[in-house]
């Protein structure tokens, strides 16, 4: 039995998202949300309800979706939204996105008046364009220019934009001597002054006693205490305001003696295999940059075919290539020399290689009925590795006798060999072995499994790559089940060949196999494991459709979606499966595209789903053993179309009805509701009516002699539809055309049609909140400070007003004790309606400047 565990979609929001995202104009806008649910939930980004897949770089994962939109523009700005769902349902969340740049300059000209002998009033127009964020303040300079034969001044004055950092000389490479101060210098100017920080190879520098910086705002220096050559490198100067950043690098460079690098020692002896390559490999210190010289003996080398000498500024390196044990051992000289004095050290270095054969000729020391001790002299040279074992051998004196192993084991130089026969003539060889001799064969290839039954198979593997030097002497194979940790050995004879029947198998369960090899040398490393096998007999051909779509069950989608039916298949030998619909096979092409695999089947849509995929889908599998085939159900939702016919009538001083028609289709899912909107013409914002589940609606508290437009939203499960035309206009005038039924009118609860936003101030001014509200009806409404009723009356802090519908509150002489949140419920005997706003209090206006500028105006005076 199967359980399927499912989960609503839900998400995480970082805390840096919940009073919304503020990005720098050309920076970097990126959306990360983890996200979770069972299945994995859908997830889709827009910008306030529109499509941004162009202009975003959008990814999912099990775990998180990401937007990523680069090089951002004040366009960008918005709320952007990922909406969630999975078969359990549907969660949404919504992320406020703010990209800010420079201001543009005031609006000029300068203006002056209260023109004084030692004063004078300017005066401008706040830029155009704020850059998305508030103005913090302005910069006002003045230049005084000298008239001939005249006692009067002239001014030039200079309203500023701030300038972001920029160099006036770049910093220079600097070379000083080990174990003195380096200083490295360079100017950098911006307004306001940068934010200077040093850095080396990217790790920002402290200061402390090795570093020490300091600055006049225009002249920055870096004071290095060098006490190791790792002080050389390149320093960089980063500076920063809050109009830009930019940085300028210099190379720092030491001079010493040459000497080796004491964090990396020198190898008492190097070793190296005869045939191979020996590389020698020194770290040294010292500046300039020695010339190094390498020596065999007293022989200098020099680069050739095979010798390579490489040389930088922080090692020297010799590789010689097939070094051989006579030729290459011995003593290697590196020689190290500047300016400043000359090192020099010596390398030892052995070459390895097989030892020459034991000295002979081999003695019989004694013989007796059916055995003899033979004796025999090490070999001249050991091949520059010590000896640790001697082979010794037999072989019958008889015409086609083999030579056999008489022991691999024996440490001295005498042995004594038995199980003779009587009578009988033998031939006997040794050889010695050292560390660098014989060594263990190479791993076996991966396993492969063939003629598979329910109790058996047949396992083979090709030799390896090489046998250490010495025959192979035997394989060992080992099984195991594929959900188990424990290998078993599956024969304790010894194996020869490389192929062995495994039997004893238990049908149903899957097994792997590891083989290895075994030389004089030793054992060899496991091969890799063989694919997994099951032994079974032919499996008749049977389809699984999951258990959602079993009986009436269909795979739901929304038009657009990148839908993959996946279908389990079980058979032996595998067979040949088909997809149609109606009378058509369906190939892989630019719609559809068909995965197979040995045990299920893929039906996807990569380029998502239209209506004209719904219907009914046959999935057919077949081999020579039978068919089956099933049906599966495409179910395509969409949202619905736009509402139609729009129409308006009953026009009154300060209502209208309006009625339209059902949309053409309702995209697979009923209509919930309807939601209908209004927006004066003189105005850009589109305001929320009401929602109707009828095709018609009265819409109430219309201003007289205004004009304006109507749109009406169809909405299903899925979500909204386009609005419906926009080029319906009434206009509401104070002549009653017929008389509407004012009991209706008067049923309903006050509603916000301008509800409160968050205001700022500084302290000393007056903050006004103001809504606009149904008034049929007339509400009671009440403020609140912080979920605190404001009393009218109370004092002269706070001042109400009211004027059709409009209700305002006037905070006078705002302190930091108005910094809060304000709130205002609306009651009548049909309901009530809220909403609420933040007052946040600024610094006093002169006490930031603005990086902004404008263009400079002449006052003469």
């Amino acid at each position: 039995m199967l359980i399927f565990f499912t989960e609503y979609p839900d998400y995480e929001l970082d805390e840096k998202y919940q009073e919304g995202l503020m990005v720098r104009q050309g920076g970097v806008i990126r959306l990360t949300i983890p996200i979770k649910g069972k299945p994995i939930p859908i997830c889709k980004w827009t910008k306030e309800g529109q499509d941004i897949s162009k202009r975003a770089m959008i990814a999912t994962s099990e775990t998180h979706t990401e937007l990523v939109i680069k090089d951002a523009e004040r366009e960008d700005s918005g709320t952007y939204d990922l909406a969630l769902e999975n078969k359990c349902g549907k969660k949404a969340v919504y992320i406020k996105v703010r990209v800010i740049g420079i201001p543009n300059p005031p609006e000029g000209p300068l203006e002056y008046d209260d023109i004084q002998a030692r004063s004078v009033r300017v005066s401008w127009r706040p830029p155009a364009d704020d850059g998305g964020a508030d103005i913090l303040g302005y910069i006002v300079e003045r230049r005084e220019v000298p008239k001939a034969a005249c006692y009067h001044y002239f001014y030039f004055f200079f309203l500023l934009a701030g300038e972001a950092p920029a160099i006036r000389k770049e910093m220079q490479d600097v070379t000083a001597k080990l174990g003195e101060a380096a200083q490295l210098t360079c100017q950098i100017v911006g307004r306001p002054l940068p934010d200077i920080k040093w850095y080396r190879f990217g790790k920002e520098l402290v200061q402390s006693r090795k570093y020490k910086m300091s600055s006049d705002g225009r002249n920055h220096t870096l004071t290095v205490l060098t006490d190791e050559q790792e002080d050389e490198g390149l320093y960089t100067c980063m500076a920063t305001n809050d109009v830009g950043e930019i940085e300028t690098s210099g190379k720092l460079l030491l001079q010493a003696s040459p000497q080796f690098h004491p964090g990396f020692p020198l190898k008492e002896k190097y070793y190296a295999g005869a045939g191979g390559t020996l590389r020698l490999h020194v770290m040294y210190i010292g500046r300039p940059v020695p010339a190094i010289t390498w020596f065999h003996g007293n022989k200098p080398l020099r680069g050739s075919e095979s010798v390579t000498i490489e040389n930088t500024e922080h090692y020297t390196h010799l590789a010689i290539k097939n070094v051989q044990h006579k030729t290459h051992a011995g003593k290697y000289k590196v020689q190290l020399s500047n300016t400043f004095g000359t090192v020099d050290t010596v390398l030892n270095v052995e070459i390895q290689d097989k030892p020459d054969k034991p000295e002979g000729p081999i003695v019989i020391e004694s013989v007796l009925k059916n055995s003899v001790v033979i004796s025999w002299k090490p070999p001249e040279d050991d091949g520059g590795a010590m000896i640790t074992n001697y082979i010794i051998e037999k072989r019958e004196a008889k015409e086609g006798a083999e030579w056999e192993l008489v022991s691999s084991s024996i440490s001295g130089t005498t042995c004594r060999i038995v199980n003779l026969t009587e009578n009988a003539g033998y031939y006997f060889r040794v050889s010695a072995q050292n560390t660098y001799g014989i060594k263990k064969p190479g791993q076996p290839g991966q396993p492969v499994a063939s003629a598979v039954t329910k109790d058996s198979c047949v396992v083979s593997w090709k030799p390896p790559a090489s046998d250490g030097g010495a025959k192979i002497r035997t394989y060992y194979l080992e099984k195991r089940e594929k959900k188990q940790n424990k290998w078993i050995s599956v024969t304790t004879d010894e194996i020869r060949e490389t192929v062995y029947s495994v039997k004893d198998l238990i049908e149903g369960l899957e097994y792997e196999f590891r083989v290895k090899c075994e030389n004089l040398g030793g054992e060899s490393e496991w091969s890799e494991v063989s694919q997994p096998v099951i032994p079974k007999s032919d499996v008749p051909i049977q389809i699984h459709l999951p258990k959602n779509l079993e009986g009436m069950g269909a795979v739901h989608a929304l038009r657009g979606e990148v839908v993959s039916i996946k279908i389990p298949f079980s058979g032996k030998p595998p067979p040949v499966i088909t997809w149609q619909k109606g009378q058509d096979l369906i190939d892989t092409n630019g719609h559809y595209q068909v995965i197979v695999t040995r045990s299920f089947t893929c039906l996807v849509f990569p380029n998502g789903v239209d209506r004209k995929d719904a219907g009914f889908y046959i999935v057919c599998a077949k081999n020579r053993f039978g068919i089956d085939q099933k049906t599966v159900e495409l179910d395509v939702a969409d949202v619905p179309d736009p509402p139609r016919g729009l129409k308006v009538s009953d026009i009154s001083r300060d209502s209208v009805n309006l009625t339209w028609t059902e949309p053409a289709t309702d995209g697979g899912s009923r209509i919930i509701n309807y939601i209908v909107e209004k927006r004066a013409t003189t105005a850009e914002r589109w305001i929320r009516v009401a929602q109707a589940r009828d095709t018609r609606y009265t819409v109430v508290n219309l201003f007289g002699k205004t004009t304006y437009q109507f749109r009406v939203i169809a909405e299903n499960k899925f979500g909204q539809s386009q609005e419906m035309s926009e080029n319906y206009r009434c206009r509401a005038v104070r002549k009653v055309k017929r008389r509407v039924d004012a009991m209706r009118l008067l049923e309903h609860p006050p509603e916000f049609t301008l509800p409160l936003y968050n205001r700022t101030a500084y302290v000393g001014e007056n903050v006004r909140f103001g809504v606009t509200i149904t008034v049929h009806p007339e509400p009671r409404l009440t403020w609140f400070k912080s979920g605190q009723r404001i009393k009218p009356g109370d004092d002269d802090k706070y001042t109400f007003e009211s004027d059709k519908g409009l209700y305002q509150l006037i905070i006078n002489k705002v302190t930091e004790e108005d910094d809060a949140e304000y709130s205002i419920v609306a009651r009548n005997k049909y309901g009530e309606d809220s909403c609420k706003a933040n007052m946040a209090q600024l610094e006093s206006s002169t006490s930031k400047m603005l990086k902004s500028g404008v263009r400079g105006e002449q006052c003469n005076y």
